[in-house]
C-alpha cells in the first residue's frame, strides 16, 4: 500500500490526528497522544517530587511550595491566601486524592484498625444520599393545617 498524502489535524492540545490516504482512497486515522513534559498524567509523580530529597513517595503529602497553614491565616490575609491557591480541576483532584490517602493512612491501614472507617463511610454515604434526594423528600413533610 503506497501513501499518497498525509494530513495532520490538531483536535485538542493532547491529541493529533494523522489522516493517511492510500492508493485505494481509504483513510487510515492515526491518533497520537502528545506527551507534555510539564503536565502530570495518570501514574506520574508530581513535578515537584524529587526522590533524592523527599525519599519514598507518599501520595498523602503535598510536594509543592510550602505556604502558611489555613489555621494560621489572619482574617486580613484570607483573600490573598485564597488567591495563591491553584484552582484548576487537576489541582482540586490532587487535593481530594491527598485527603483520601491521609484518611486511609489514619483509619484503614493501621494494623489494629477498628470499625471507625466503616461507620464514617456509612454516615458519609447517608448524608450524601439524603442531600441528593432532598428535593423529593421535602414533598413528604408533615404540616399542621390549622
Amino acid at each position: 500500500m503506497q501513501h499518497r498524502g498525509t494530513d495532520t489535524i490538531d483536535i485538542y492540545r493532547y491529541i493529533t490526528v494523522h489522516l493517511v490516504c492510500s492508493d485505494s482512497y481509504r483513510y487510515i486515522v492515526v491518533l497520537i497522544l502528545k506527551y507534555r513534559a510539564n503536565e502530570m498524567a495518570f501514574g506520574d509523580y508530581p513535578a515537584e517530587y524529587n526522590p533524592k530529597t523527599h525519599g519514598p513517595y507518599d501520595p498523602a503529602r503535598y510536594y509543592g511550595k510550602a505556604d502558611v497553614p489555613f489555621g494560621q491565616v489572619k482574617l486580613g490575609e484570607l483573600g490573598a491566601w485564597f488567591g495563591r491557591r491553584n484552582k484548576s480541576p487537576s489541582a482540586i483532584a490532587g487535593a481530594v486524592s491527598r485527603a483520601w490517602w491521609r484518611w486511609q493512612h489514619k483509619y484503614v491501614f493501621p494494623k489494629r484498625a477498628g470499625i471507625a472507617p466503616f461507620f464514617q463511610l456509612t454516615v458519609a454515604s447517608m448524608a450524601f444520599f439524603y442531600i441528593i434526594n432532598y428535593p423529593k423528600l421535602k414533598h413528604h413533610r408533615n404540616y399542621k393545617y390549622h
